[in-house]
């Protein structure tokens, strides 16, 4: 009996012992410490005893960013994230260990707005530029800066002035000629969102450098030019690959490409690149000049190759009423929606001798008239040139185009030739070329389908070789028209229509 009590006893007394001492020991462990683990990207970096200590001090410490943005509070890294939670883990490491982890790993970030611009596909964008663009991220301080940079921009491609007027709604209303902004958006999808900005980003802090970003693509510096003696906008735009218009949507504070340039001044000659699309639809009202055109009338009493003025053609004026699509300041679509004729046009009348001499002498003349005739216009009468000859965001525009005369409307032949090339491609669309066979050649572009003349086939003067359409590398109903002259086509150097055979 003694001998089965007496290790039981002592088996009872080791148990309450071990109970005794697992109850201190327990008491010790059930009362966890409040402590907040603080991660960085997802990596645990050690424990901190108070959350707000820690943003003290990020605060306090970047005072130079402070200084820099001209903000009041500098905000941890975007990847910073602090957990409260219970622990039994007492390996607790000061605020400025975990600051100068952070430090070491990740920028702080300061409080702004960030812009994304989506470029979405539109079909009144021509097939070259409607690539898929990813999109354009852009940070800055203040909402208000953007927005004023937005003002800035529209304004430069639509008119400062008019455009003010247009938010106004204070537009006057046209009494003979003159154009109404009816409509103005941009094509991208803009986002503007509040965010912590990291401070190793690219931030914008004011509305010209937005304006400027946005013009150009980038906010570093432009290419400057110091006006000199007998400089005028169309010289220095011509030196510099710019058109007009462009050097005026860079340099804003100009109305127009007639103000007259002070020697010392500096322009802005770099080279646009928006980063927005900037759509003003206009109600436009414009008088046309209207084009004579020259008939030829035979005289069997004259010597073949003599030739006599019977009328002066004189131009006519045509008021025209005109639905206009611009985007960034370039015309993409025309339609004209009334015409009426304020004074008619005369065409120019020559008689031409047909009289053959078959007595070998008392001829005014051999060889007819190719090559000496005039150049007739190829559209009808009444069309508008959109475009002209030169350099055009950064590319060279080799030719003229022509709109206003409507889908479908013929394209003739500006003299008699013979047709080289008849093809499609996927800039100019349906095209011909023809050889005048006296060192020129001209170029129709954007037909609506091939031409029907054939290559090796004989064109005469004011034949139709098309129609006007928008094939190709097209904003809008119109013609592309070039002139080149040389030995062949490939050798030929184009020329400005509007200065070697017209008019305009």
């Amino acid at each position: 009996m003694k001998k089965s009590i007496i290790p039981g006893f002592i088996i009872s007394l080791f148990i309450g012992t071990f109970m005794i001492f697992i109850g201190v020991e327990g008491r010790t462990e059930v009362v966890p410490n409040h402590v907040y683990r603080v991660y960085l990207n997802g990596e645990l970096l050690g424990l901190i005893q108070s959350e707000d200590e820690l943003l003290r001090l990020i605060d306090t410490k970047q005072y130079a960013i402070r200084e820099r943005y001209n903000v009041e509070n500098v905000y941890p890294p975007s990847g910073l994230e602090i957990r409260k939670v219970r622990t039994f883990n007492n390996n607790v490491s000061t605020v400025e260990e975990i600051y100068a982890l952070i430090e070491n790993t990740d920028p702080f970030t300061i409080s702004g707005y960030t812009i994304t611009i989506n470029y979405l596909e539109d079909d009144s964008i021509p097939h070259h530029e409607a690539v898929t663009r990813p999109p354009e991220i852009i940070h800055l301080l203040n909402r208000e800066d953007f927005e004023a940079a937005m003002i800035t921009v529209v304004g430069a491609f639509v008119g400062a002035e008019q455009f003010e007027l247009y938010l106004n709604e204070n537009q006057l209303e046209i009494i003979d000629v003159g154009r109404i902004i009816e409509n103005i958006y941009w094509l991208e999808n803009i986002t503007i969102r509040p965010s912590l900005i990291s401070v190793e980003e690219e931030i914008l802090t004011t509305s010209s450098e937005i304006s400027r970003l946005l013009f150009f693509g980038t906010i570093e510096d432009q290419e400057y030019y110091v006006v000199r003696d007998g400089d005028d906008i169309e010289s220095i735009s011509a030196t510099h690959n710019l058109n007009p218009a462009e050097f005026l949507v860079a340099n804003p504070t100009f109305p127009s490409e007639n103000i007259l340039l002070t020697p010392g001044q500096v322009v802005n000659v770099g080279l646009i690149d928006p980063l927005v699309s900037v759509i003003a639809e206009l109600h436009v009202v414009e008088d046309v000049v209207t084009r004579y055109e020259t008939e030829y009338i035979n005289d069997p009493n004259a010597w073949q190759g003599t030739r006599r003025v019977v009328q002066e053609g004189q131009t006519g004026l045509t008021r025209v009423t005109e639905k206009v699509r611009v985007r960034n300041g370039e015309i993409q679509a025309l339609v004209v929606t009334d015409r009426q004729e304020l004074v008619p046009s005369q065409n120019r009348i020559v008689s031409r001798g047909t009289r053959i001499n078959h007595g070998g002498g008392g001829g005014g003349g051999t060889g007819g008239d190719h090559g000496n005739q005039s150049w007739t216009w190829p559209t009808n009468p009444g069309s508008i040139i959109t475009s002209r000859f030169g350099p055009r965001w950064g590319r060279m525009h080799w030719g003229i185009d022509i709109a206003g005369t409507g889908y479908g409307s013929p394209i003739r032949a500006v003299q008699d030739g013979v047709v080289i090339l008849n093809r499609f491609e996927s800039g100019y669309g349906h095209y011909i070329i023809v050889d005048h066979q006296n060192g020129y050649f001209s170029l129709y572009a954007h037909f609506t389908r091939p031409s029907p003349i054939p290559v090796g086939a004989r064109v005469t003067r004011g034949q139709t070789v098309g129609a006007m359409g928008c094939s190709g590398w097209c904003t809008g109903t119109h013609l592309h028209f070039e002139i080149a002259r040389g030995p062949s086509w490939g050798a030929a150097t184009r020329l400005d229509p509007c200065r070697s055979i017209f008019t305009c």
